[in-house]
């Protein structure tokens, strides 16, 4: 029902773009909402958020855990200080050479226009903000002790993701790993079932079965308890 709704919703707000005036709509909307500086502001902290928040070092090792390659030291670069100083200065030359939308040459849009046109681009780019004064203010403890646990990233990595992280760790410091010693420590121990379990098993198993079972692995032969 939800998507429904909101797949409705979306038809509605839609049609009168389809409507002899739309196109004004449209560019008015694509100027403010979809590009142009909301754009810029939300790229410009999702830059930031990785680089300095997560940490570009982190990032790089989530990136060589999916791909098995490591990134060079180009995007490394890259993703902690040219994409931050590039999206801020774009984000300052635009708002430094701000200029009203035009539709066409010779249309000028009114000042309510304007205004809502402004009111659009706050509507994605206020979040930012009124989020991290939200948090500063609810969590427990104070004012400056919340900005330094809200600079901190707080992700909880899985077992694998952990295991998989130190091994890359100790063979980039030059730990090899005894793979000898992995493997003897990865086989099951052997399988310990009572007596009555055995007769069970003799009975309604069949000879193939039984013979099947004998010819495993010897770590997997069953010892009957005392």
């Amino acid at each position: 029902l939800f998507t429904i709704g909101l797949c409705f919703m979306l038809f509605l707000l839609g049609i009168p773009m389809c409507t002899e005036g739309g196109i004004y709509i449209f560019q008015l909307m694509d100027f403010y909402s979809c590009s142009g500086m909301a754009l810029i502001w939300v790229c410009f902290f999702q830059t930031i958020a990785i680089g300095w928040f997560f940490g570009t070092e982190r990032f790089c090792d989530c990136v060589e855990q999916m791909t098995g390659r490591r990134p060079s030291l180009f995007w490394f670069l890259c993703w902690k200080y040219f994409a931050p100083a590039v999206m801020g200065g774009v984000f300052c030359f635009f708002i430094y050479s701000f200029k009203p939308v035009k539709y066409g040459k010779d249309y000028d849009y009114p000042q309510w226009a304007e205004i809502l046109g402004i009111f659009l681009s706050l509507c994605s780019m206020i979040w930012v903000p009124v989020y991290a004064i939200y948090y500063i203010l609810t969590q427990p403890g104070s004012i400056r002790e919340n900005i330094r646990t809200g600079l901190q990233p707080n992700i909880a990595l899985r077992k694998e993701a952990k295991i998989a992280s130190k091994l890359q760790q100790n063979l980039r410091e030059g730990f090899t790993p005894n793979i000898k010693r992995m493997q003897t420590l990865g086989k099951p121990g052997p399988i310990h079932i009572s007596e009555s379990g055995v007769q069970l098993l003799n009975r309604e198993n069949s000879e193939y079965e039984m013979g099947a079972m004998t010819s495993r692995d010897p770590s997997f032969n069953i010892q009957e308890e005392p």
